[in-house]
C-alpha cells in the first residue's frame, strides 16, 4: 500500500500544493491533533488531501478546486498559530508514477 494516495495525472495541474514550516516540531498527540484539524477543514470544502506536518496537497473531490476554495485552505493555514511561513504551487513538480497512469508526491 502506497504511503500517499494516488491521482490521475489529468488532475496534476489542478493539485494546490502547501508547504509550510511549524514554530516547533510535534510530538505525537500533536501530530494527531493538526491531522485532524486540517482534514476536518479540508473535508467541509469537499476536497480530498494529504496531510503531513509540513506540506498539504489537495484536490477536488471528482472536481476542479475552485479560487474560493484555494483561498479558504491558504488562508485557514496561515491563521494556525503553529505556522510561521508558506509556500504555495499548484500542481506536484516531484512526483512518482503508479502502475495504472497515477502519479503521487515523492515520499
Amino acid at each position: 500500500m502506497h504511503k500517499y494516495s494516488l491521482v490521475p495525472l489529468q488532475q496534476l495541474p489542478e493539485l494546490l500544493w502547501l508547504e509550510f514550516i511549524l514554530v516547533r516540531r510535534l510530538d505525537a498527540a500533536g501530530i494527531d491533533d493538526w491531522h485532524m484539524r486540517c482534514m476536518r477543514h479540508l473535508t467541509s470544502l469537499r476536497l480530498q488531501a494529504v496531510v503531513s506536518t509540513n506540506c498539504i496537497v489537495a484536490t477536488g473531490d471528482g472536481r476542479l478546486i475552485t479560487a474560493g476554495e484555494r483561498s479558504e485552505v491558504i488562508l485557514w493555514l496561515l491563521a494556525q498559530p503553529e505556522v510561521v511561513a508558506s509556500e504555495v504551487r499548484i500542481g506536484v513538480p516531484l512526483c512518482r508514477c503508479g502502475d495504472a497512469g497515477e502519479a503521487a508526491p515523492r515520499a
